[in-house]
């Protein structure tokens, strides 16, 4: 897989995602209140971003999987629109 296939992974990946699922920022939001719910500290969006991708790092650690790339790709874009959505910056 070269990089352009597995940035187009990502993008079909979080395209189909959302249909499901809803915005990025609806369910990063929802996943960030249960966190600080459950572990009694502040999350926010990004937060959750983060945490994923390491959570996907993690994974790349243990062994060769093509879809920890592809998931920390659409991580990443998730985690951009988020800040520009969330922050006003662009």
């Amino acid at each position: 897989m070269n990089r352009f296939d597995c940035l187009h992974a990502a993008s079909a990946a979080i395209t189909n995602n959302e249909s499901i699922y809803g915005t990025p920022v609806a369910t990063f939001s929802r996943v960030a209140e249960l966190w600080s719910a459950v572990f009694d500290v502040p999350f926010t969006p990004l937060d959750v971003a983060l945490a994923l991708i390491l959570l996907k790092v993690a994974r790349a650690h243990n062994g060769p999987h093509l879809d920890n790339w592809i998931d920390i790709a659409g991580y990443a874009a998730l985690g951009a629109e988020l800040e520009e959505s969330l922050n006003g910056e662009s």
